[in-house]
This record gives structure tokens, sequence and C-alpha cells, in this order.
């Protein structure tokens, strides 16, 4: 059946073909936010930083 589309394609290409000549001002309905997630939660990083900047004072206090 080559000539039959799914309705919900069908819909999603006219949304598209509307906005072919609205390059730049596309309605934000129709892009995906961008979140920023961190690779590690915060407890890991907090963790990380602990330890790094924790031994680096040892390390300091050690040479007074």
């Amino acid at each position: 059946m080559p000539g039959t589309t799914n309705p919900i394609i069908r819909k999603k290409n006219l949304a598209y073909a509307t906005n072919i000549h609205n390059r730049g001002h596309v309605k934000t309905s129709l892009r995906k936010e961008k979140e920023s997630q961190l690779p590690v939660g915060y407890f890991t990083l907090g963790i990380i930083l602990f330890v790094v900047v924790g031994s680096s004072i040892f390390e300091m206090l050690k040479f007074i």
C-alpha cells in the first residue's frame, strides 16, 4: 500500500510545511527544549570537590 499515509504523519508534515517560510521564527511548541543536565549528581559533585579541595588544603598545611 504505497499510497496510504498515517494521519499523524500527515499532521506533522502539514505543521512543518507551513513553517518552511518562517526560518528562525518557528513556534516554540515545535522546538524541543534542551535541558542542561550534569553527567553526575550534585551530591556526587560535592563529594568529589570535598575530596579534591580538602586534600589540597591538607597538603598545604603539611608543608607549613
